[in-house]
């Protein structure tokens, strides 16, 4: 079952980092295609995925997508979804000891 918090049913705005961007476009098609729907479903459809808030970061969740994972955080108080990486499974919990997004 996901952790969602309720208010996260509210309409939030989505920014995608450069860096998550890059990423994104330097992906195989069908898994950029899969991210990006994925991405899209946060806006409106949240019971279908797979959202869990990550152990010891404030606000940062992540979205499982076949071997690729998305870390976005949370800002209640501005209504943003800021979504910070996208990298293969084996490489993303690395990275986001480097990752600073918005506070």
């Amino acid at each position: 079952m996901s952790i969602i918090p309720v208010d996260l049913y509210k309409s939030y705005k989505i920014i995608i980092s450069p860096k998550a961007h890059k990423s994104i476009d330097n992906l195989p098609k069908e898994a950029r295609i899969n991210i990006v729907n994925k991405i899209e479903a946060l806006k409106s459809n949240l019971s279908i995925l797979d959202i869990k808030k990550l152990q010891g970061h404030k606000d940062l969740y992540r979205i499982r997508s076949a071997d690729y994972r998305i870390v976005f955080q949370i800002l209640k108080n501005k209504q943003l979804i800021v979504i910070g990486l996208v990298a293969h499974r084996k490489e993303i919990y690395s990275l986001i000891k480097n990752l600073t997004l918005l506070n």
